[in-house]
């Protein structure tokens, strides 16, 4: 699980996401969960996803969120990634090197990233907390994805 999950595959997916919304800044919470649809896209939508889905891929946000945080520190000491300290909390922002530096990757794996992260930036970027945890338990109740307008809030 280490070898798609380390700090530097993890570190890069936070930044392509990260470059997906920028100059929006997005807390760690966010990030997490954007990360978990940039992965399994194929299961609200007709992306496929990135890495195999299973029914209990939602159990992974526990644990993703350590990786995440390692990977945002590991890019930020490359200079891809900045923190911002405000009244809301920490978030984190692509630099304006980051897209230099996704444009250099030349992996079809990034290109693939890319297009989910901007998918789940559009869909994902701007709802509330509660309806961004609503989206994480649609799976499990059958809710389609939300850019097929589904009326707001799909657990109501």
């Amino acid at each position: 699980m280490l070898l798609f999950n380390g700090p530097v595959e993890v570190g890069i997916r936070a930044v392509i996401l990260l470059n997906a919304v920028f100059p929006q800044s997005l807390d760690l919470n966010r990030i997490t969960i954007l990360d978990h649809w940039t992965l399994h896209s194929g299961m609200i939508s007709d992306l496929p996803s990135v890495h195999p889905d299973r029914a209990n891929s939602l159990g992974e946000l526990g644990l993703k969120r350590g990786s995440i945080e390692q990977g945002l520190q590991l890019m930020r000491s490359a200079g891809m990634v900045s923190f911002i300290a405000s009244a809301e909390g920490l978030s984190y922002r692509a630099t304006e090197e980051a897209a230099g530096f996704l444009g250099l990757m030349e992996a079809p794996m990034v290109a693939a990233l890319g297009t989910r992260a901007e998918w789940a930036a559009n869909h994902f970027a701007e709802l509330t907390d509660t309806q961004a945890h609503q989206w994480m338990l649609s799976p499990l109740h059958g809710v389609e994805d939300p850019g097929k307008g589904n009326v707001w809030p799909p657990l109501a």
